[in-house]
């Protein structure tokens, strides 16, 4: 069950346990009634379904004295994904347009193709996912995955272009977040059967360098959360050895990581906190360049620009959320404003012509409902 309320006579009002962060849209989220001796703890009426809803949450709920109004929140997330040009070295977005029409929390653009022409899309639908490409240049995705069971966080590209890799958040999780253990997955990107690499715990982050690069590492943090491991992986034999490690200033909120692979697999741009500022390691030479990030927290995401010489950054700011463009020096370029403080992220093509955006919003109204 989700949150109730009680009501005269040993009734319980309550809701099915869904999250009031947002569902997809096809999700249902219901009242039901059971009737309870408060005393003994016996079910005296067996459970009943009151409404028939689907396609948002419901949370908070509270009945009048006499029992026959009761009022709740309802929750919406609806998503949208764009494309749009990149220009002035990154700090600039011309001719933003959308790239999927039909509007869910859960259809995003998770990565690209080499060739900066074809995007790597995720819809989930009824606890399934689906993975397909779809071009720049044309309307219909072309399927990969047609249905997986759970969430997939994440879709990248291997550097040979052979694969996709796959976080695959199941269905059910463990009761702490940090603790759920997320299957590391490959598909061909012709389309296939999804086969496992390796696990790795809720908040791990999977990346790819971009060829003649054939780095793959998986950033987790450790088991006592006060630290972060960078390991290589290769999309077909698995892990690798140990690449870097790095003591965080606090532990990572829901196991978030802040750190990103540069696109020729050289460096790491590192967060050790939300409040930065981010630490350039170099891999080769262990060197170390400190990119100052005052106002800028918190930090909410890293990626590197295309071509190495700088990185995009989420933070919050006044409610909502931004995406910056930020030099190796640590100047800052707002170049998305997201409506809200809620999801909100961004893809760099290879090519670093074009950038992918995701943004959802939540809108949370309160009803009424009586004759129940």
């Amino acid at each position: 069950m989700g949150e109730g309320v009680w009501l005269k006579g040993g009734k319980l009002l309550y809701s099915d346990p869904c999250s009031p962060a947002g569902i997809p849209p096809d999700a249902s989220c219901n009242f039901w009634m059971s009737r309870i001796d408060v005393s003994t703890r016996k079910v005296i009426e067996a459970p009943r379904r009151l409404t028939n809803w689907f396609g948002f949450a419901i949370a908070g709920p509270s009945a009048s004295e006499d029992g026959k109004r009761a009022a709740f929140l309802e929750t919406r997330a609806r998503g949208a994904s764009y494309v749009a040009n990149l220009e002035m070295g990154g700090t600039q977005l011309t001719n933003l347009r959308r790239v999927m029409l039909e509007e869910s929390s859960d259809d995003a653009v998770r990565d690209w193709t080499a060739d900066g022409k074809t995007l790597i899309v995720e819809h989930a639908i009824g606890g399934h996912y689906q993975i397909s490409r779809q071009s720049l240049s044309g309307d219909m995705p072309e399927s990969v995955v047609t249905s997986g069971a759970g969430f997939a966080e994440r879709a990248i590209v291997s550097p040979d272009g052979k694969w996709i890799i796959l976080q695959v958040f199941p269905i059910k999780a463990d009761p702490v977040l940090v603790k759920t253990i997320v299957p590391v997955m490959r598909v061909p990107i012709a389309g296939g059967k999804s086969e496992p690499i390796f696990n790795v715990r809720e908040g791990g982050l999977t990346f790819c360098a971009r060829p003649p690069s054939n780095l793959c590492v998986v950033v987790e943090a450790t088991e006592d959360l006060n630290a972060m491991t960078v390991t290589a992986f290769d999309p077909v034999k698995g892990r690798g050895s140990e690449l870097a490690r790095f003591t965080l200033s606090e532990p990572p909120f829901l196991g978030e990581l802040l750190c990103g692979l540069s696109p020729d697999g050289s460096r790491l741009a590192v967060a050790r906190s939300p409040r930065g500022p981010i630490e350039i390691h170099f891999l080769r030479s262990q060197q170390t360049v400190m990119i100052p990030t005052a106002g800028l927290d918190p930090l909410a995401y890293i990626k590197w620009a295309a071509d190495g010489k700088g990185l995009f950054v989420s933070t919050h700011k006044q409610g909502a959320r931004e995406i910056l463009h930020l030099d190796l020096r640590g100047k800052a370029t707002v170049i998305w404003k997201c409506n809200q403080d809620w999801s909100c992220a961004a893809n760099l093509s290879p090519d670093g012509r074009h950038l992918a955006i995701h943004e959802v919003e939540q809108n949370t109204n309160i009803f009424m409902m009586e004759n129940f």
